[in-house]
């Protein structure tokens, strides 16, 4: 058997990788696809899930017998910082400053 034939290929832009630790059992496998090997039909049905990076991710799922894949449709929130939390220490400010100290 030639050497060449037993070489494993790897789809480019295309990985897969473990779940993350607090994700639930279910989820056995996360699947992220970059958009220049998507057709145009997927980039036109799919593209609002593609993120910042470019890529489309997928999870592959266990159902009662199966596995099958779903669109990773997660978008986390973004962090709204705390009104009332202290800034970082300065030189001027070395204890930081709080917004109910701004006198306006």
């Amino acid at each position: 058997m030639n050497n060449d034939q037993n070489k494993k290929k790897y789809p480019k832009g295309i990985f897969a990788n473990k779940p993350f630790d607090n994700a639930p059992d279910f989820i056995k496998v996360n699947i992220s696809i970059h958009r220049d090997n998507l057709s145009e039909e997927y980039i036109q049905e799919y593209g609002e899930f593609i993120n910042d990076k470019g890529y489309l991710k997928l999870q592959v799922l266990s159902g009662d017998k199966d596995y099958y894949a779903v669109i990773d449709t997660y978008k986390p929130k973004l962090k709204q910082e705390d009104p009332n939390a202290t800034s970082t220490p300065t030189a001027d400010y070395p204890e930081g400053i709080n917004v109910n100290d701004i006198p306006f």
